[in-house]
This record gives structure tokens, C-alpha cells and sequence, in this order.
């Protein structure tokens, strides 16, 4: 169902000429990918459910927390803002 929902937001940002929101969310589809392909190569079954979903959605998003921190602690101002605003699109 969440992988439907971010197929569908991805059309919506690409049909309105959203290049930030359309990076963001074919990041997270790349992701939701690579985890089922990781699932498929342990138990034969690509298929991930909400929760394997929004786990991997969760990780994505504690990615850029901890980027913005250090980008911060690295006065590195701007890349702090694009993974704000990377942030604000996954949540």
C-alpha cells in the first residue's frame, strides 16, 4: 500500500515539474527496491509489507537527521538546508 501511495506522489511531483520532491522520492522507491531485493535473497519472497516499508522509510530519514548534524558541525550551511528539505519530504 505505501509503495502505491509513493508511486502515485511521484507521478503528482513529476507531472508538477517538482525536480527536488521527484529526486527525494525516487531515492525512497530506490530504497523500498534494494530492501526487497535483500529480502528476495533470504527468504525467496520479494514482497515487503507496511511495516518493512516504513522501517525502511524510517532509515532514510535518520540518514538526513544525522547528515544535517554533521553538515552543521561542519558549518556547511547549505547542505544542512537540502537535507532539511530532503527530511520534510519524507516525513
Amino acid at each position: 500500500m505505501l509503495r502505491e501511495k509513493l508511486a502515485e506522489d511521484l507521478k503528482t511531483a513529476m507531472k508538477s515539474a517538482d525536480p527536488k520532491t521527484v529526486g527525494v522520492l525516487r531515492l525512497l522507491i530506490s530504497a523500498i527496491n534494494n530492501k526487497a531485493i535483500e529480502k528476495r535473497t533470504k527468504t525467496g519472497s520479494d514482497v515487503l509489507t507496511d511495516d518493512e516499508v516504513l522501517q525502511t522509510l524510517n532509515g532514510e530519514a535518520k540518514k538526513r537527521k544525522e547528515s544535517v548534524e554533521i553538515f552543521i558541525k561542519g558549518n556547511r550551511a547549505d547542505l544542512a538546508e537540502k537535507e532539511k528539505g530532503e527530511l520534510e519530504i519524507i516525513q
